[in-house]
């Protein structure tokens, strides 16, 4: 008896299969499957191949598997949901599955009850949370202009919007003026001034900033330090909002974190998160996942076998 599990983001897709058991037997990887940003048939060809590079260590076929659970980044509301469905149907035929949010993934990591809050934050960030009745709330996790705030992308243009007012006297001076141009390849701002307009934010080395403000916040540069300081106050504001939405504010509920901001060595951000969480839930536990959020999807595939 065989169980999947598959988790798709920004970058890649990765699928595991194992037993009720908790046995891993085979993984398969894919490229990038938020269908917000790469599009549907590049989301549907990553799902494939991750799932049959999987299949194909095993010598199975699709229809071995006994149940299915697929995590993607994008999956946000019913739309998003229909979409995928239509993606997934044609790839497990009569198989069943079920299609969650990337973030469920990570409380289920997290949480072995499966309940509390989960903020992810990589180049993006989304928040949600669900009651031990199963109660769920999941804010929109869009973009800037429907209300979201906070990830690397905006990171990224904060760091930039900051620079730029330094490097012509508006604003504090940072040595983001110097080592922004070194890592693309330039040599003043006024040359990145030149890349964003002729090739837009899709420059090699933008990628690189959030990294470098985390360099520069432990080095004591202000500017850097404000921008994770605010990326930290964002993201745990949205949390804070999904505890008082869930009443929550008065237990020990569980905060699982996951995500490249989360995990590296970023105390600024993750005291200023903290924070917000427990202005409103003193008690609140935290935990930092310690595991690849495919495994999510995999224990989430092992609950629903035991409780069929």
């Amino acid at each position: 008896m065989y169980l999947l599990g598959l988790d798709g983001g920004e970058t890649k897709t990765h699928c595991i299969i194992g037993d009720e058991a908790g046995n891993i037997f085979a993984e398969g990887f894919g490229g990038p499957a938020n269908y917000q940003t790469v599009g549907v048939e590049t989301t549907r060809h990553s799902i494939i191949t991750a799932i049959s590079r999987a299949l194909s260590k095993l010598s199975i076929k699709i229809t071995d598997i006994t149940h299915g659970i697929i995590g993607l980044a994008g999956v946000d509301g019913e739309n998003d949901l229909k979409i995928i469905n239509q993606i997934c149907s044609s790839v497990f035929n009569n198989v069943p599955y079920e299609i969650y949010n990337d973030c469920w993934l990570v409380l289920r990591v997290g949480s072995d009850e499966n309940w509390g809050v989960v903020s992810v934050c990589g180049r993006g960030h989304g928040c949600m949370g669900r009651t031990r009745e199963g109660k769920e709330v999941q804010l929109r996790n869009k973009v800037y202009m429907i209300g979201n705030r906070g990830g690397g992308t905006e990171v990224v243009y904060e760091a930039l919007h900051h620079t730029f007012r330094a490097d012509e006297g508006v604003g504090p001076t940072t040595r983001l003026q110097e080592e922004i141009p070194k890592i693309l390849g330039v040599e003043t701002m006024e040359d990145v001034d030149i890349l964003i307009r002729d090739h837009g934010y899709s420059i090699e080395g933008l990628t690189q900033i959030p990294f470098l403000l985390s360099r520069l916040a432990r080095e004591e540069d202000e500017v850097a330090q404000n921008i994770i300081i605010e990326n930290g106050k964002a993201i745990g504001k949205s949390a804070a909002s999904v505890i008082k939405q869930l009443n929550f504010q008065h237990t020990e509920v569980p905060i699982v974190v996951g995500g490249s901001a989360f995990v590296e060595d970023n105390p600024l951000f993750i005291d200023a998160y903290r924070l917000e969480v427990h202005r409103v839930a003193p008690h609140a536990r935290f935990t930092v996942i310690d595991k690849r959020p495919v495994i999510g999807a995999y224990y989430l595939a092992i609950d629903k076998f035991k409780n069929k």
